[in-house]
């Protein structure tokens, strides 16, 4: 559920061209609308580095509104991708119809029948156990965005100190999507 963020097309414009655009059909899964990207373009192209990578188990995922995908490319390097989404907010801001508004709802009693708890994130805390960079000098690690003001755009990089365990903290806005790439050269 959490990916549905990068499904809903959040308008990369301003408020009130993004609340118009919910009437016309660029709302839902459209890549290409009047002429211009949209973010689920962008984030399926993030979503591509993961593309032949070796799944890595992750856990932390929430299911509603957070979820976490890894991968350990050929060269070694390892790419997370973080979906951050606000169910709530974005039923606020984008109404449904009355059919899509059932669904959504839907969602949300289901999760929390199931235990959970609504949460929204501003922020990630992603760790790295039994990495092979425990001998290495750095390990680089770049930060891209998929938002309302980036589209798949490096929007932090930094550089650790090789370890078995690295710990890789950042923040994140709702909705959004975030690919780390992490490696000896994280390119």
């Amino acid at each position: 559920a959490s990916y549905s963020a990068l499904y809903q097309n959040v308008p990369d414009r301003g408020t009130a061209a993004a609340k118009a655009d919910t009437e016309s059909s660029c709302r839902f899964f459209t890549l290409i609308c009047s002429d211009a990207t949209r973010n689920a373009y962008h984030a399926f192209r993030g979503f591509n580095w993961l593309s032949g990578s070796e799944r890595l188990r992750t856990k932390g995922s929430d299911y509603l509104n957070f979820a976490a995908l890894a991968g350990r490319t050929a060269d070694g390097s390892v790419i997370v991708a973080v979906g951050n989404y606000d169910v709530e907010g974005f039923m606020k801001t984008y109404p449904s119809d009355e059919r899509g508004a059932r669904f959504e709802a839907h969602d949300i009693e289901y999760f929390e029948r199931l235990g959970g708890v609504v949460r929204t994130y501003d922020s990630f805390r992603v760790t790295l156990d039994d990495t092979p960079w425990a001998d290495a000098k750095e390990v680089r690690v770049e930060q891209y965005a998929v938002d309302e003001q980036n589209l798949l755009r490096l929007v932090r990089q930094q550089t650790l100190g090789g370890s078995r365990t690295l710990i890789i903290e950042g923040v994140m806005s709702s909705p959004s999507a975030q690919f780390l790439k992490i490696g000896n050269s994280a390119k």
